[in-house]
């Protein structure tokens, strides 16, 4: 017994120094080495872990009062020569609280408080931190991955009565995740998790204290829709994120809202965590999701609120990292939906906003993706052009219906415009904007705006950039186009028959400032002829189509470097 008590000792050093320690009486009538001998702090009455209680039948009693908590210095021992895992378990004595407040609507009072667990292990050690109920229900687990992290759970929502808190080391895996977990058993000598070997000895000192709740705080356990706890519009949330992947649920009546009303959520977040913020309808199918960067702000907008829903939820959620002492700040509020803005979600074609003529205002956050659809009612040319805010580089690319991206645009760099020009709409189109990566601006939305006309006689259809999507030029007519933005390419297919003496005139007149690169090709791409004309001069060119018959012609800006949103170049065939 003697080497017994001078290793374990020894592991005690490890956070106590040259405390002196003592036996406890085990119920064979062994004596078991546990922690220093009980300390004293202001508002916190510290005593020492008394070995066995790693079952709920000998849980070790704990009686924090609103005036002073409690505090427990600790060991995790594994037993030698035995693969089994030391679990310790708290039984905490919840008294009624001092001051109990009258609800906001008259309501009895509840006497609930905020339960905060703490466990500040040893710097070898990682543990994790259980809530049980008084059945040994799991009511919250904070499950830890890193050594010498506090772990714990600051704001258990308790009433009067009994709960368990356990502390044991955490799994090993890198798998292993925190959360609300309902249905669970503190079964009897479980023992689970690593961390401390068999034969090995870790300290932790494990605080519980007690707090009248605050109006707008966070209650746990709200790990899931029916747990989430009930907010209003216009009222800030304070919470935690106080585990990996803790998620906060919180349900948003929509009693009163106006139809055709929206949402916006702003979560200022603690540092050291990378938040996430989701908006779910009643039935808890996902309508949209913001992520953010360590430390940095997340923002969903205008969501559209359904007029059948009779609530939706809103979830906070640690991506990455974990804070037990900063609160996280959740803002919601509702509005009437401008006609002249954003709908979220609308992140695919389902979902996507309808647009027609005039100026429309959205917002980009970091990964978001915007989708409209242009329906015209006969051929149309529409011009297109977005506006960014600061620190967003926008890009636009043209979808089919069937998802088929048809062209990017993607010229300028950050706040600056990006436009489509000439843009043919024969029924419907999709138009899909995102930021480059990592930009995005919550605050300032960008602008689009949209114009259209007629189809004129021989005008481009554009996305006409590859021979499969040439725009026809019919016998005998002139087709005019844009090259815009640099880089353009421009098909024509020629209906023009070859005469008998097997030659056709092109003439091409250009654009002032501009030199065009002109090639007619066989279908199968083989060049028949290449020119270049300067300025708007004009340079008809007679090829022979020969045996291949005709044929392309592309047009394009000889450089790559320049073009024209404005003035049109002209094409036309004669025999």
């Amino acid at each position: 017994m003697a080497a017994v008590v001078a290793v374990l000792t020894v592991a005690g050093l490890s956070v106590d120094g040259c405390r002196r320690f003592r036996l406890a009486p085990r119920p064979d009538g062994a004596a078991v080495v546990v922690a220093p001998e009980a300390t004293t702090e202001p508002g916190l009455n510290v005593t020492d872990e008394i070995e066995p209680n790693d079952l709920l039948a000998n849980a070790q009693p704990l009686l924090p009062t609103g005036a002073a908590g409690v505090g427990v210095a600790g060991h995790l021992i594994a037993p030698a020569a035995s693969k089994a895992k030391d679990v310790d378990l708290y039984r905490v004595v919840v008294p009624p609280p001092a001051v109990v407040t009258a609800e906001a609507d008259g309501a009895p009072p509840a006497p609930r408080q905020r339960m905060q667990i703490e466990v500040r292990p040893d710097a070898a050690l990682s543990v994790s931190v259980d809530a049980l109920d008084d059945q040994g229900r799991v009511l919250v687990a904070s499950v830890g991955t890193t050594p010498g992290e506090t772990e714990g759970i600051p704001n258990l929502a308790v009433v009067p009565g009994i709960y368990f808190v356990r502390v044991k080391p955490a799994a090993a895996a890198a798998s292993a995740s925190g959360g609300v977990v309902s249905g669970g058993s503190a079964g009897a000598g479980r023992r689970d998790g690593g961390g401390a070997g068999a034969g090995s000895s870790a300290a932790y000192r494990l605080t519980v204290r007690l707090f009248p709740f605050e109006a707008g705080e966070e209650v746990e356990p709200n790990g899931k829709g029916t747990l989430a706890n009930e907010v209003t519009a216009g009222a800030d949330v304070a919470g935690y994120l106080a585990w990996r992947h803790d998620e906060d649920w919180f349900r948003l009546p929509l009693g009163g809202v106006p139809e055709g009303s929206v949402l916006s959520a702003d979560l200022d977040p603690p540092d050291q965590v990378a938040a996430s913020i989701a908006i779910y309808d009643s039935v808890e199918h996902k309508m949209i999701e913001q992520h953010g960067r360590k430390g940095d702000r997340v923002a969903v907008r205008n969501v559209r609120l359904p007029s059948s829903e009779p609530s939706v939820f809103v979830v906070v959620r640690a991506d990455a990292g974990s804070n037990l002492e900063a609160r996280y700040t959740l803002r919601l509020r509702t509005e009437e939906a401008r006609a002249d803005a954003e709908l979220e979600p609308n992140d695919d074609a389902a979902h996507a906003v309808p647009i027609g003529d005039g100026t429309f205002l959205g917002t980009l956050g970091p990964g978001d993706i915007d989708v409209y659809r242009y329906a015209a009612a006969m051929p149309t040319e529409l011009d297109f052009e977005v506006t960014p805010p600061d620190h967003v580089d926008v890009k636009i690319e043209v979808i089919n219906e069937d998802g088929t991206v048809l062209m990017k645009v993607d010229s300028g760099k950050r706040r600056e415009v990006e436009r489509i020009a000439n843009l043919y709409v024969g029924g419907a189109v999709l138009l899909r904007l995102s930021g480059a990566k990592g930009d995005g601006n919550l605050d300032e939305p960008y602008r689009i705006s949209a114009s259209s006309r007629p189809v004129g006689p021989g005008g481009e259809h554009e996305p006409n950039g590859t021979p499969a999507l040439a725009t026809p030029l019919a016998d005998g007519a002139t087709g005019n186009g844009l090259l815009f933005p640099r880089g353009d390419v421009d098909y024509w297919l020629i209906q023009t028959a070859v005469p008998p003496d097997g030659s056709l005139e092109f003439a091409v007149r250009g654009i002032a400032g501009l030199t065009l690169d002109v090639r007619v090709q066989t279908t199968a791409g083989k060049d028949l002829g290449r020119f270049h004309v300067g300025g708007d001069a004009s340079a008809p060119t007679r090829v022979v189509p020969g045996p291949a018959g005709c044929c392309l012609v592309l047009v394009r800006e000889a450089s790559g470097r320049a073009a024209n949103p404005r003035d049109r170049y002209t094409l036309s065939v004669t025999r």
